[in-house]
């Protein structure tokens, strides 16, 4: 059965940091290919998660279609990851996938319909707190990046500039100040994958879901 595999993700850089991550993991090895992209490329009008949530029906009807084959979602917990968590269970089953199950860092979807692949949904930073893909960054950091990211956390508490960052801000404030300190200094998520240990149960966690969900 031919369609494509897609993995949807909230924003620009998630999108580089999981092009990378997939590329570097065993997905590769098993010829996969996995086409990584966020709301605004697919003609939402805005990305994050609201416009991850409005294409939840887009990419179901291109499964109908036979266009789509397996789908994977990656959203932010931000504040409230019962919240964001309820939206998206909703949005599956109206499009028919009733029965979750636990897989790796999340869930798998299946649908009513046997024929139609499971989709996978993670909700960072671990599929039950409060929070973004920093956040696991963050818990995710490897012992060569510790002492920059030590650094960075010291700088920001309490915030050189005055301001009483909310823990999302923060946590971003964070991861980009810790890259800032790298020895090519960067904004963006390009090699963060080698900055994280491959050994932590969330890091694990993850690509057993990604192999899950597009093997």
């Amino acid at each position: 059965m031919s369609g494509k595999r897609i993995l949807l993700v909230e924003g620009r850089q998630d999108k580089i940091f999981f092009e990378e991550l997939i590329n570097d993991c065993e997905l590769v090895e098993l010829g996969v290919g996995v086409e990584v992209y966020h709301p605004s490329e697919l003609n939402q009008t805005g990305s994050g998660f609201d416009g991850l949530l409005k294409e939840i029906s887009e990419q179901y009807s291109l499964i109908e279609k036979g266009e789509v084959l397996r789908l994977g979602l990656i959203a932010d917990a931000d504040s409230n990851f019962s919240e964001h968590h309820s939206k998206i269970v909703e949005a599956l089953r109206s499009n028919g996938f009733q029965k979750l199950e636990p897989s790796g860092l999340g869930e798998i979807a299946k649908h009513s319909n046997a024929n139609i692949a499971p989709v996978g949904l993670v909700i960072m930073p671990n599929h039950k707190d409060a929070g973004a893909l920093e956040d696991f960054f963050l818990a995710t950091c490897n012992s060569d990046q510790q002492a920059c990211l030590t650094s960075a956390r010291s700088s920001l508490a309490p915030h050189i500039c005055g301001h009483n960052l909310s823990v999302p801000k923060l946590s971003k404030a964070t991861v980009f100040t810790w890259l800032a300190w790298q020895e090519k200094p960067t904004s963006g998520y390009r090699h963060m994958h080698k900055r994280l240990d491959a050994n932590h149960d969330w890091m694990k966690d993850l690509k057993f879901w990604l192999q899950r969900v597009f093997s």
